[in-house]
């Protein structure tokens, strides 16, 4: 049985405050835009990063291109995607869900 997993999208203005202390506290601007399955995120995503998230069961994913795969994964129009990969300091979260 596949796990399910949260998805936020997260956006900051610069990349000092990309690692602040309001980072690591969790306090941000992200926003949840759906949820996704194990077996969608490992088409989308490494084995590095999968293997992370089983481990972890969350994840920060800061990488464009992957940032770009999985909001393909989620039916984002090309448009959106490209919207969300071409701001500045735009990331996914990725949470297991209970």
């Amino acid at each position: 049985m596949s796990s399910k997993y949260y998805v936020y999208i997260c956006e900051y203005e610069s990349q000092e405050t990309l690692f602040s202390r309001h980072f690591l506290t969790g306090i941000s601007s992200c926003r949840k835009i759906g949820e996704i399955t194990s077996e969608k995120l490992g088409e989308a995503l490494s084995l590095e990063i999968m293997h992370t998230l089983l481990q972890q069961r969350e994840i920060t994913i800061t990488d464009p291109l992957a940032v770009e795969k999985v909001l393909t994964t989620l039916n984002f129009t090309s448009e959106q995607v490209e919207a969300a990969v071409n701001k500045p300091y735009t990331y996914i979260r990725l949470v297991a869900k209970d």
